[in-house]
């Protein structure tokens, strides 16, 4: 019969890590995979002009594109909204971001819809067709793969 002083107790290999700080380590990494650039979509850096149909430059005091990612067939799956910042001077863009400044936006196909910042007493209702300013109603669809992009709108 084996006394206390007997027993053997297991000897811990001791390369190997706790399994509590394996558990952990594992539910980080599948928390930061979220996080990033990649989230499984690639990326494109747009280029372009906006302006009303006749080519005149939309009077606002600033324009940001608001671009809803058409990428995803899968209900479940909504790539985040990219964002474009026209140069007002000249109605051109060059860029965007999507999950960090200049990281482009998701490739693939879009609605754009058009935020304007006014300039004092503006009403900016007065510069864009109510149906531009959300990518929910927009006509206008653009694509990656046909840059650059000559967003025309109407005046309304």
């Amino acid at each position: 019969m084996l006394t206390e002083m007997q027993v053997q107790r297991p000897q811990l290999i001791p390369s190997a890590p706790p399994l509590c700080v394996v558990c952990a380590a594992l539910i980080a990494m599948s928390l930061l995979g979220g996080c990033g650039s990649g989230n499984g979509f690639s990326t494109a850096q747009p280029s372009g002009k906006i302006t009303y149909e006749d080519g005149s430059l939309i009077p606002a005091a600033g324009i940001q594109l608001r671009l809803k990612s058409l990428a995803s067939d899968d209900p479940n799956v909504t790539p985040r909204t990219g964002m474009i910042t026209v140069n007002v001077a000249d109605g051109t863009f060059n860029g965007g971001m999507t999950y960090k400044p200049d990281d482009g936006v998701i490739a693939g196909k879009h609605k754009v819809g058009i935020s304007l910042t006014g300039k004092p007493g503006q009403d900016i209702r007065k510069l864009v067709p109510k149906e531009y300013i959300s990518a929910a109603s927009t006509p206008v669809e653009v694509d990656t793969a046909a840059l650059p992009w000559e967003i025309k709108i109407p005046k309304p």
